[in-house]
């Protein structure tokens, strides 16, 4: 089963350069026949300037003659609108051939692009290959650093047990410590507020 493959660049601007080509030879046949109408134009002015001089003697010459004459500017008119059909398909080429080109340049530019990007691509991967191997190096280091750190943090756990155990055992002394200055601070404060009422109450006899 084939498959549709876009044109190539080389095959889009080979169209291109035919369209133009084509375009040319449209627009030069165009001049020519302008020429040609051009030519026919002086002609029949002159024709009309020898008619004008001797008008007197041949009215129903130029009567005949400015019934042709209509006749003319009426096919004149029609040339005149098919040459304003032509110059807007002119028109319309040239702004498709335009569209074309700008299509073909935005190609071009998307196909930069992709290769820079396929540029980046392949430095990042080259980069995250080379980190890859370094994080390798430093995770055996880590890992190394952590077994060595495991085994004196292990040391300095039975270590902290030991002081833990001594400091429970302070605690406990600091407790009952605590417990005998409160006793001593209670009977100290119920001494003091005790001399205070003495001392309240024989202010209130003096006075």
């Amino acid at each position: 089963m084939t498959t549709n493959q876009p044109e190539s660049i080389e095959t889009r601007l080979s169209r291109l350069e035919t369209l133009f080509a084509n375009v040319g030879e449209t627009v030069a046949a165009q001049n020519n026949a302008i020429d040609a109408l051009a030519a026919n134009m002086s002609q029949q002015n002159n024709a009309i300037n020898v008619l004008t001089a001797n008008m007197s003697q041949q009215n129903n010459a130029i009567n005949v003659l400015t019934a042709n004459m209509s006749q003319q500017n009426n096919a004149v008119n029609m040339l005149t609108a098919n040459m304003s059909q032509q110059n807007n398909a002119v028109n319309m080429l040239t702004a498709n051939i335009n569209q074309q080109s700008d299509t073909i340049d935005a190609l071009a530019a998307n196909i930069s692009q992709q290769s820079d990007t396929i540029d980046v691509l392949v430095a990042n991967i080259s980069q995250l290959t080379e980190n890859l191997n370094n994080l390798s190096e430093q995770t055996d280091r880590k890992i190394n650093n952590l077994a060595e750190q495991a085994a004196q943090d292990r040391q300095q756990a039975a270590i902290d047990r030991q002081q833990t155990e001594l400091d429970r055992e302070q605690a406990a002394q600091d407790r009952q410590q605590a417990a005998i200055d409160r006793q001593a601070w209670q009977a100290e404060i119920q001494r003091i507020w005790e001399y205070l009422l003495q001392q309240r109450g024989n202010g209130r006899q003096g006075t």
